[in-house]
């Protein structure tokens, strides 16, 4: 069952859009939920527009959110919207009072492309709410991204990131300090422009013994790959 469903923020300000995936009917068993985030440029609709999600969690106890988080990389900023506090705060109450169902953390996971490879990082390094977390073709290395970007972009990343990046937004450093039991999937085409962004966190992953799993597949930055990278992740959420 497809939902869209229109949420009023009181961290955004503004009224803002979730797809949500549910099942027909809930099963006995436990009950998994799996935040889904988007990349750059994109809005809540892309990993239903552009992926077969529904086909692939059709039958599991499994509900999927899927907010839209504009180009801020998932973050609170000191001079626009606070998506982490919308993302990591908010939203699993409005779920939480929307759809009253017992989901445990340990069946709560979050997964993303490019920019939402980084928000779900991000997010499972930074709070204790999720168990799991998977990142395609991630945008992971923002001191390099803010050092990339076009000009005509550059402003947008400063307003995001500011001048300085903060050590709080810096996913080497958080990997450093981690000491939850948590599990990453990590996954990146060989093609793909930001593949060295997931070696090299693959590398500090392995220096600080953070579980986890990574595949350099064929492919680039493209819907084909998430598509097939999703399908694998929740055999990877799943344990199946």
């Amino acid at each position: 069952m497809l939902i869209h469903q229109k949420v009023p923020s009181k961290y955004l300000e503004i009224d803002t859009d979730l797809y949500i995936i549910r099942p027909n009917e809930i099963k006995e068993g436990p009950i998994y939920l799996l935040y889904l985030l988007h990349g750059y440029s994109g809005d809540y609709t892309n990993w239903v527009r552009y992926t077969r999600i529904e086909k692939y969690v059709d039958g599991k106890n499994m509900i999927v959110v899927m907010p839209s988080g504009m180009n801020m990389y998932y973050l609170n900023t000191a001079t626009w919207y606070p998506y982490f506090s919308y993302l990591t705060k908010e939203l699993p109450k409005i779920i939480e009072e929307t759809y009253r169902l017992p989901i445990k953390k340990e069946n709560t996971f979050i997964a993303g492309l490019s920019m939402g490879g980084y928000g779900a990082l991000r997010a499972i390094l930074s709070t204790n709410h999720y168990a799991k977390a998977a990142a395609f073709s991630g945008a992971l290395d923002i001191r390099a991204l803010t050092k990339e970007v076009p000009n005509l972009r550059k402003s947008a990343f400063e307003t995001v990131f500011s001048k300085t990046i903060r050590l709080e937004d810096d996913l080497y450093h958080l990997a450093t300090k981690q000491t939850k039991d948590i599990e990453l999937y990590i996954s990146c085409g060989v093609d793909d422009p930001f593949l060295v962004d997931s070696q090299q966190f693959v590398d500090v992953l392995k220096q600080h013994n953070i579980k986890h799993v990574y595949y350099e597949k064929p492919g680039s930055h493209t819907w084909d790959f998430w598509d097939q990278e999703i399908q694998s992740a929740l055999k990877f959420f799943l344990n199946e």
